[in-house]
């Protein structure tokens, strides 16, 4: 018999989905067959109107009104650390959510990959006849949102250790909490073609160095004016960008006349190909960007930063792994910086990008999800080949 799985996440953002997705495909490989996953939009399915139309008009708010999401995000960030608003913030979002969760669903553990969705498990759990796992995944690096941290779930796991401290500031167990790692796609450790080898397979030059960018599944930022700007670098390159779900930005570059080799691409399912091809990522400093990235040992220049993000800033200079910048000018100066110093620095950098990257943690995830659910079958896969 399959053990039901049931994640909590939202379509706000390309990440949650993302972190979701990695993690029911690790469980299929260590754990073929055992686990059937479920994901849950908690605004979609649990809340009432307007709160359910939140993952249609936010693309909008973070594209058009980034200052004052950023104000929510820290608004709601000190009302959730505390412990009353800990409880009772989500509640007032989607309205007895938790109680529609527990009379809908029938799951035998559940995952949370979307920040305040705790409250709403825990909630859940409590009107359950049984007792169930809860496994929290933060998918934020280097300082989460206060909401992704319960005292009642069974375990927390953490991408760093300032995440860590963070949550034993909050009130969470030492012991409740693990670092692994953001959760990074099994197939991002699985591939292992050469920089050559992706290129050929995209049909790209395989001679010019290769500049990527991305902004998230949703596509948000100047991605145009960045791209404008790069392109027109005095020095050799190939410029590659992916538009996600933003399909009028991928079809206004493909309609521009462009002076170096140019691609353009909407929402993809490979981009640890497209990573691999490249020299330089230049993009928003997204969590699962920066993982992915850093698995991938690609340099990043990183812009268009979020409240929420600014702390990935620091994770990554730290790392000396990238740089952040202001603007399209800047980021098209560092590129021109780095492609024009030579390989030497991009290695230096790469290495850099390597050691800050944590590539179990798709596998420790799934491990901890089995353990929790009972599972004493010895897990298969390839952990140990990516380590």
């Amino acid at each position: 018999m399959r053990l039901r799985l049931g994640f909590l996440m939202s379509h706000t953002g390309a990440g949650h989905m993302a972190a979701a997705s990695a993690i029911e495909a690790a469980l299929d490989i260590r754990y073929p067959g055992l686990f059937a996953c479920e994901q849950v939009d908690v605004f979609r399915e649990l809340a009432i109107p307007p709160w359910n139309r939140v993952p249609n008009f936010f693309p909008y708010w973070i594209r058009y009104g980034s200052k004052s999401y950023n104000a929510f995000a820290s608004i709601s960030d000190r009302v959730l650390a505390h412990p009353v608003g800990r409880d009772m913030g989500p509640a007032l979002a989607v309205w007895r959510g938790h109680r529609k969760l527990a009379r809908r669903y029938a799951w035998d553990g559940m995952v949370v990959v979307f920040p305040s969705a705790c409250a709403l498990a825990v909630g859940a759990r409590r009107m359950l006849p049984k007792t169930i796992p809860i496994i929290t995944v933060i998918t934020d690096l280097a300082r989460p949102h206060s909401g992704w941290y319960h005292p009642e779930v069974d375990k927390c796991l953490v991408p760093s250790t300032s995440a860590l401290a963070r949550g034993l500031e909050l009130g969470l167990r030492a012991e409740q909490m693990e670092i692994v790692g953001h959760p990074v796609h099994p197939k991002f450790m699985l591939y292992r073609g050469t920089k050559a080898e992706a290129r050929r397979a995209l049909g790209w030059n395989p001679d010019l160095p290769a500049v990527l960018l991305t902004a998230g599944g949703m596509g948000v930022g100047n991605l145009a004016e960045l791209a404008r700007v790069i392109a027109r670098v005095d020095v050799p390159l190939q410029l590659a960008v992916v538009a996600g779900n933003n399909q009028s930005l991928q079809h206004a570059l493909a309609r521009t006349s462009w002076p170096c080799p140019f691609y353009v691409y909407g929402f993809v399912d490979n981009l640890e190909v497209l990573m691999r091809a490249a020299d330089v990522l230049v993009g928003k400093p997204g969590p699962g960007t920066i993982a992915e990235a850093a698995v991938s040992r690609l340099p990043m220049v990183l812009t268009g930063v979020l409240a929420h993000e600014v702390a990935n800033l620091e994770l990554v200079r730290q790392a000396q792994a990238g740089v952040f910048v202001e603007g399209p000018v800047q980021a098209a100066q560092t590129v021109r910086s780095w492609l024009g110093t030579g390989q030497e620095l991009l290695s230096e950098i790469a290495a850099n990008a390597a050691r800050l990257a944590l590539p179990d943690a798709c596998w420790r995830i799934a491990d901890t999800i089995a353990s929790l659910c009972g599972v004493s079958t010895a897990p298969a896969g390839p952990y140990t080949e990516a380590r």
